[in-house]
């Protein structure tokens, strides 16, 4: 992904101008009128979010099976960035970053890291009164999980990094990965493969950046797409599949100088296929949040039957996925079973009761036992037979040593 410092423009700034005056006039006239600027307003200009079609596809929100207007902007759903790390304080993104384990093996924490860029496109939430300063992502509902697998500018420490990352993302419960560029250099292909079929397995649509080797390491695994970038002409970018034309691509996303946020709190326009990647996975996790039913490989078909020409189409994605959805429960009703009582069955307490009072008593006649038996097998005592002479005579003893001692107290 190539960082372009975002500078001042003097088209894009004169075309800011009426709407800025136009959002200031609405305050003052009502106090209210801010919220109605929607995705406008003091937000930066953002034409890969118009070209996809992205405000259309969050005004249909809640029709989906999750049924609320935040499931149709991404909440409920998590997009995973496995990458150099991210600035988790910026603005635009305060509050939705989980940091998750670190497998770089590198210094710091990955604060500075340019994946910042690629969590901002996916799911970034402007900052300000009603969000109406900074950038959005195309799922500014979702929530963002980092996932560290190489230092800025470097490699890895290990050489299964990449598949570790991939693996943990899918364990932590994200339902969509985006994978950077350059990540994958000194990592085993084979491994990376079989990572991200792992996660596919697990639930998680993984989105992959063409240009990259690991597309080619991974990009044939179902319910994984490779994504390529194009300009502001919806052409692809020059530079970035192989061929220069998406070539190998399953999908075009705008990610050509696309405005991002950038680390340490600042703006940057980015390109690469990456960042067309992370577009893409927003829009993923549109999918995923409206119908989280569907499997990896169905939300990504979504995502290539909705596209036009190739491009990536927000509404279009979502329309075919309410298509794919229809009918399909968002649980197995045969493994629910209603009770109005309790909540198991009444014969499994009586049967557990019982057995709980066989083991009772087992235990007890054991404990008894074992207090009564003798441990060393010791000889019983046994009662001594005394002859009958004896006895007789032993008695006459007793006998004359009373009397002895009678007659000596009268005579005193």
């Amino acid at each position: 992904m190539r960082t372009r410092q975002a500078g001042t423009h003097l088209g894009r700034g004169l075309a800011a101008v009426p709407l800025l005056a136009a959002v200031i006039a609405a305050q003052a006239g009502a106090g209210t009128a801010a919220a109605d600027t929607g995705s406008g307003g003091l937000l930066r200009e953002q034409w890969a979010l118009e070209a996809i079609g992205a405000q259309e596809a969050w005004d249909a929100g809640g029709s989906g099976e999750a049924g609320d207007e935040e499931a149709g902007r991404g909440g409920g759903a998590t997009v995973a960035i496995v990458g150099t790390g991210v600035d988790t304080d910026h603005p635009d993104l305060r509050g939705e970053v989980t940091a998750g384990t670190d497998f770089s093996g590198g210094p710091g924490e990955g604060a500075d890291g340019s994946s910042t860029a690629l969590a901002g496109i996916a799911a970034a939430r402007g900052h300000g009164k009603e969000h109406l300063g900074g950038v959005l992502g195309s799922a500014p509902g979702a929530g963002l999980l980092s996932v560290r697998v190489a230092p800025e500018g470097g490699e890895a420490a290990d050489a299964d990094a990449l598949e570790q990352g991939i693996r943990y993302a899918a364990d932590e419960g994200a339902q969509v990965v985006v994978v950077a560029e350059g990540v994958s250099a000194g990592q085993e292909g084979a491994g990376v493969a079989d990572a991200v079929g792992d996660a596919v397995r697990s639930g998680a649509l993984v989105l992959l950046p063409a240009g990259d080797p690991v597309a080619e390491a991974a990009g044939d695994v179902e319910g994984a797409l490779t994504v390529g970038a194009v300009g502001e002409s919806l052409a692809p970018a020059a530079g970035g599949t192989p061929g220069g034309a998406g070539a190998g691509a399953d999908l075009l996303a705008p990610g050509a100088g696309v405005d991002a946020i950038a680390a340490g709190g600042d703006y940057a326009e980015v390109s690469g296929d990456d960042a067309a990647a992370a577009l893409a996975g927003g829009v993923g996790a549109l999918v995923r949040a409206a119908h989280p039913q569907l499997l990896p490989a169905q939300a990504a078909e979504a995502l290539t039957a909705g596209a036009e020409n190739g491009v990536l189409s927000a509404p279009g994605a979502v329309r075919e996925a309410d298509a794919a959805a229809e009918g399909v429960p968002l649980y197995d009703e045969d493994l629910v079973t209603e009770d109005d009582g309790l909540p198991v069955p009444a014969w499994t307490l009586w049967t557990a009761g019982g057995v709980l009072l066989i083991a009772l008593a087992v235990v007890g006649v054991v404990l008894f036992r074992r207090a009564t038996r003798n441990p060393y097998d010791l000889p019983e005592d046994e009662p001594v037979e005394v002859p009958a002479a004896a006895a007789e005579q032993e008695r006459t003893t007793r006998s004359i040593g009373r009397r002895r001692k009678g007659a000596g107290r009268r005579r005193k």
